[in-house]
């Protein structure tokens, strides 16, 4: 299940043990005590951007707005 893909405003998600995870940034290697769907969803928002290292490379998304994901200093 796709549920998040695209969304660039989602911020934060609290997981049930009430711990809050910031989303933001590229994707790198997760702690290990980072949820899998924490790990889910951070892939899903991140998932049209082509990125390497801080570089984007391509956007494979069709909207007209987007919000380039923090860390990103090169296009």
């Amino acid at each position: 299940m796709i549920t998040f893909k695209n969304c660039t405003t989602l911020k934060y998600i609290v997981t049930e043990d009430n711990i809050q995870h910031e989303i933001k940034g590229l994707p790198v290697e997760y702690d290990e005590k980072v949820p899998s769907i924490v790990k889910d969803i951070h892939n899903q928002i991140l998932n049209n951007f082509l990125i390497s290292g801080t570089a984007l490379i391509k956007y494979r998304g069709s909207e007209e707005r987007v919000v380039v994901p923090y860390g990103i200093t090169i296009i």
